[in-house]
């Protein structure tokens, strides 16, 4: 049978961790995680190889979750504690403008995509609940 994709659990939060997973975007290689207490965590995603079924055909379930084991699914590039007051509530990428958009506390703001910087927080956009 044929499948596009496996998936796997790749971001998991420690039980230490006092926040939970409000949003998440996948842009490019990264994955961007918005939290309950505001922070962004922005991590990259490694391309799983496994060697088993690059040498020797389809690989087992048992070899796939021992290769998955040995690599880490994704990698912390970076965390912005203060991104946010408040929850992240939706995440989204205009490319073309490199520019990230949040909601949260029913405001969207703009941030620079490659510093995660504050640039705007749009007022007229005051009680929003998504955005598309």
């Amino acid at each position: 049978m044929l499948s596009a994709f496996i998936a796997r659990p790749i971001v998991e939060l420690k039980q230490r961790d006092k926040s939970k997973i409000e949003s998440i975007l996948a842009y490019g290689d990264r994955l961007l995680v918005g939290l309950s207490h505001g922070s962004l965590r922005v991590y990259r995603v490694n391309e799983l190889i496994d060697e088993a079924q690059s040498h020797h055909g389809p690989a087992t379930e048992d070899q796939t979750h021992s290769s998955s084991a040995k690599q880490n699914a994704v990698d912390l590039m970076r965390e912005e504690e203060k991104f946010s007051k408040h929850k992240i509530d939706q995440l989204a990428v205009i490319k073309e403008a490199n520019l990230l958009l949040s909601l949260s506390n029913g405001l969207v703001s703009t941030h620079d995509l490659q510093t995660y910087e504050l640039q705007e927080t749009l007022l007229k956009t005051k009680g929003a609940t998504t955005f598309a």
